[in-house]
């Protein structure tokens, strides 16, 4: 009987499982879980290998698949001319391709942009702007700009076509990529090409350092990005006949909180226009300031409003979390001792799944004209999504009574617009935390894999 082994090295955790393959089911025998040892990766991987075959090698029987989140994800700066057009794409790709966006810079380009970019020494710039054939005039300007960027730093040039030979020349000294265009014509997307060289950095970055270098090596395979391989997981999902027909999963880790959604592109009614690009069915967003360990603090600072009235619901103080949130410094994997910590680090879940959920989805507002009200919406309507599934260690475990307060109290901070959130979905929670696993072994398995997630899903009542 075929045996797969799949390893994720997370920011937090490196989580392991060892599969038997059966007829449509892939069924888990033994289980791996140890603190990513960050100063070298390696070592992690060895004692969930050990731990899963009882020896440091992989049995003859067995294949291994493995994947890596390498920080939760390359940080990126996005640049392009117009916040509904190019510059969604370029956050759309690198998204989709396991980034995680830094910071973003639409139309021209200023000294005290190009000041931020240094201070934030994103792993990479992604550099769209125009349609080919299209605007010249702010690309240029932005391509002129950037040659006061460090020099170490790769740029992505996914712009208009037109001024390719200008990028060659004006960034001459730097690590310049040269891609097809994000968005070549109007309504026309074309992510691919970028999420390709994403992917192609990302590994690049992953695999130099911290021992990774050593399991390709050993294992004869580079690590996938794990974002990337959750992404193809949910395509597959997706796909299966089980699956719900509009679904969201939503990992947390300790670095990022990933967001990915199914929907159909339906409107609710005639009355309903869209503005800005076409939303894809499947989309991942992944947000860089809300973890659960490694990005604890920002994640605090994203909503101060609704931290401050979670505060009071408990009765406890912000210098009780501040103190609560100083046990990550040293020791990422840090779990709750006590009541009061265990209640922190629900407010910090609630925070984190908050923030993720708003910044997915669409908005909808009224506007009037000489033939009456009209709703215009933007970005990805979820009203109609019925399952949302919860992975990664607290949101496995998750009262399902949290999951329900956190989306039914997210509100607009623009009281003419209303936020386009679930509004009954049921909850499931992946308690055995496989998803990430069995995206892994989707690369062998994709059917078998898939009709596992969902029926190892358990309903929260």
């Amino acid at each position: 009987m075929e045996k797969i082994i799949s390893i994720d090295i997370g920011s937090t955790f490196t989580k392991g499982a060892l599969f038997e393959r059966q007829a449509t089911m892939l069924r888990p025998v033994q289980r791996a879980c140890v603190p990513t040892t960050t100063a070298h990766l390696a070592e992690g991987f060895q004692k969930c290998i050990g731990m899963l075959t009882g020896s440091n090698e992989i049995p003859d029987n067995c294949r291994l698949v493995y994947s890596s989140s390498a920080k939760g994800g390359l940080g990126i700066v996005a640049i392009g001319a117009v916040p509904e057009l190019t510059l969604k794409m370029a956050k759309d790709a690198a998204c989709s391709a396991g980034g995680k966006i830094q910071s973003v810079f639409a139309y021209k380009l200023t000294p005290e942009d190009i000041e931020a970019i240094n201070s934030l020494r994103p792993d990479i710039i992604l550099f769209t702007g125009g349609t080919d054939g299209g605007n010249e005039t702010i690309v240029r300007h932005n391509l002129q700009m950037l040659e006061n960027i460090a020099a170490n730093i790769p740029v992505i040039f996914a712009a208009n076509r037109s001024l390719r030979s200008a990028a060659e020349k004006l960034l001459a000294k730097h690590q310049l990529h040269i891609i097809e265009n994000v968005l070549p014509e109007l309504n026309s997307p074309n992510p691919e090409p970028a999420q390709e060289k994403i992917r192609e950095l990302f590994l690049k970055q992953i695999v130099t350092g911290k021992g990774l270098d050593e399991l390709v090596k050993s294992t004869g395979q580079t690590p996938v990005p794990t974002p990337y391989s959750m992404l193809e997981f949910v395509k597959v999902i997706a796909d299966c006949e089980e699956s719900p027909s509009e679904f969201c999963i939503i990992d947390m880790g300790g670095a990022t909180t990933d967001f990915y959604s199914r929907t159909r592109r339906e409107l609710d009614s005639d009355c309903v226009i869209t503005r800005g690009l076409p939303e894809p069915n499947i989309k991942r967003t992944v947000e860089g300031d809300v973890g659960m360990r490694i990005c604890a603090d920002a994640a605090i600072e994203s909503d101060s409003r609704f931290i401050d009235c979670k505060l009071e619901d408990y009765s406890l103080s912000r210098k009780q979390l501040n103190s609560y949130l100083k046990n990550f410094k040293n020791e990422p994997s840090y779990l709750p001792q006590n009541d009061n910590e265990s209640r922190l680090e629900e407010l910090l879940a609630a925070v984190c799944l908050r923030t993720a959920a708003v910044r997915h989805c669409g908005r909808r507002r009224t506007v009037y004209t000489i033939t009456g009200p009209t709703a215009v919406q933007t970005g990805k309507n979820l009203r109609r999504v019925s399952t949302i599934i919860g992975t990664g260690g607290f949101l496995a475990q998750a009262d399902d009574n949290i999951l329900k307060n956190t989306f039914a109290g997210a509100v607009s901070a623009n009281p003419e617009e209303e936020i386009l959130l679930p509004e009954q979905p049921k909850f499931f929670a992946d308690k055995e935390y496989l998803l990430p696993l069995l995206a892994n072994t989707a690369r062998i398995a994709p059917d078998a894999a898939a009709a596992t997630a969902l029926n190892k899903l358990t309903l929260r009542e």
